[in-house]
């Protein structure tokens, strides 16, 4: 009696494991499910350009568009500006878009815009116009503000997608620093319109950075809403911020290819936790990156090591012609700047011809390894 139950338990069973795998989701199933989180109605008014600076490579715009929210059934406005590159009498010129830190637009990030523009891109900076560490905002919104963030660059993307006499659309990259490069890399998994991607010290497991960052703004951020939400500890804001959170730049790396993506992460980084960095490199299918050995600001500040860098990657990856590239980087592997003779003429005259705030000027120190 026993094995004909037996008998009968199993063949119930094989219906059953069966079905589990017809109607079981595929990858690509799964990856257009995540991809509904940005579905967006196209931005429905802009303001006119007011132009803000002028010079004989590019000229700097500011300007503004207006769309639905795709999170609430309100408006959302797009700060922005745009760099406009003048030198387009040899056609549409490649276009970067750049993703401010925490901070946002600071000095480091308009160097690297004015930088990029000299040398023959058009580059757009999404602002956001919703803050991360806005302390009034429940944690069941971080979803909220990633998903708002990421549809104002596709909204972005369609406002270059109307200047196709000026931009060639077919060539767009983004850069992001810090939290730039978290909003870069999500942009980047989320929309192929971005052909390649630069990011510098961004992370990926939005829960780990949000509860162990020591960046001022997050650690506010963080005491304020375990106070509000009537929560115990970090832990209690880490476990609670992954039963809500469903967005994070680790979903999507997947969808883009390793060889389109270029990443620069710290060794000793607790603002955006170096482990995260290490994780989002490696779901990124472990592409060419450079590590800083040094903490977040360091890792921050040594774009400027990668300038040259920078543009030969967009250059490359973007199929850009009639650029004007500056200077080449020697592929080399561990070093000090102080030995870093072949590049050192030109960062003398670039630093003197744009300086920086002396708190910046400790670039003389830093250890890279390039993998």
């Amino acid at each position: 009696m026993k094995f004909i139950l037996y008998r009968h338990k199993k063949y119930l069973f094989l219906p059953f494991l069966f079905l589990c795998f017809a109607f079981a989701p595929s990858v690509d199933d799964v990856d257009e499910s995540d991809l509904s989180y940005f579905d967006y109605e196209t931005y429905y008014s802009s303001e006119e350009l007011i132009l803000i600076h002028e010079e004989d490579d590019f000229l700097r715009w500011r300007g503004k568009l207006y769309g639905k929210d795709p999170t609430k059934n309100e408006e959302m406005e797009v700060p922005f500006f745009f760099f406009e590159n003048r030198n387009t009498h040899n056609g549409p010129r490649p276009l970067i878009v750049l993703m401010p830190p925490i901070e946002g637009l600071d000095i480091l990030s308009k160097d690297t815009a004015n930088y990029l523009a000299r040398r023959g891109f058009h580059v757009i900076v999404a602002m956001v116009n919703d803050h991360i560490g806005n302390l009034e905002r429940p944690i069941s919104d971080i979803d909220g503000f990633l998903i708002r963030t990421t549809v104002s660059v596709r909204m972005l993307l369609d406002f270059a997608h109307e200047r196709k006499d000026i931009i060639d659309t077919n060539s767009i990259g983004a850069y992001g620093v810090s939290l730039g490069g978290i909003r870069a890399s999500l942009a980047y998994g989320v929309d192929d319109r971005i052909k390649a991607a630069w990011t510098a010290v961004a992370g990926g497991g939005i829960a780990k950075i949000l509860t162990e960052s020591s960046q001022s703004i997050v650690r506010e951020y963080r005491e304020e809403r375990i106070y509000l939400e009537f929560l115990y500890d970090d832990e209690d804001f880490y476990r609670e911020i992954k039963r809500l959170n469903k967005i994070d730049p680790l979903t999507y790396a997947h969808r883009r290819s390793r060889d389109d993506i270029y990443m620069i992460t710290a060794q000793y980084d607790r603002a955006v936790p170096t482990a995260t960095q290490n994780k989002l490199w490696r779901e990124f299918d472990s592409p060419e990156r450079s590590r800083i050995y040094g903490n977040h600001f360091v890792g921050i500040i040594a774009y400027r090591l990668f300038l040259g860098r920078i543009v030969r990657f967009f250059h490359d990856r973007l199929d850009v012609r009639h650029t004007t590239l500056g200077f080449d980087e020697k592929q080399l592997g561990i070093y000090h700047l102080d030995a870093y003779a072949a590049e050192e003429a030109f960062l003398k005259q670039y630093k003197e011809e744009n300086p920086l705030p002396k708190k910046y000027q400790i670039l003389d120190t830093i250890r890279i390894e390039f993998e």
